[in-house]
């Protein structure tokens, strides 16, 4: 189990089932989430302040004000002493591989996953990931 994870998506619907499947699966202790990439940044910038960073991201790829690839594009220029990026898993509905060989190209991208996500596809970070970000109760 993770013990927090954080979600950018605007689309309140998969928000919501992303988190209900996370909770049902004991994905994460901890599920925070932001609405587009310019508010995910704050909420890292500040994080990353506290020591409180989240230790997986699921970044969706179409949104108003900053899309996936704009905060992947800011996640580069940024990712220094003031603001630590953990690993990005996208999530997509296109179809189009060349967004999945666009988004690998970001080293802090481990995951592209199309939507929607599937208790499968959990388990199968938890396995890959998970087992580096236990939580010990």
């Amino acid at each position: 189990m993770f013990s927090h994870v954080h979600i950018i998506d605007d689309d309140t619907t998969t928000v919501f089932l992303l988190r209900m499947l996370m909770q049902r699966i004991g994905f994460s202790e901890t599920i925070t989430s932001s609405e587009n990439g310019s508010v995910a940044l704050s909420f890292l910038a500040e994080q990353t302040r506290s020591g409180q960073i989240p230790q997986l991201i699921f970044l969706d790829i179409n949104m108003p004000v900053m899309n996936g690839w704009e905060f992947l594009e800011h996640c580069q220029s940024l990712h220094n002493g003031s603001l630590t990026i953990p690993p990005i898993v996208v999530l997509s509905s296109t179809v189009d591989p060349a967004d999945e060989r666009m988004a690998r190209k970001s080293p802090h991208v481990v995951a592209f996953l199309n939507k929607p996500l599937t208790r499968e596809h959990l388990s199968d970070l938890l396995a890959s990931f998970g087992k580096n970000h236990q939580h010990n109760s």
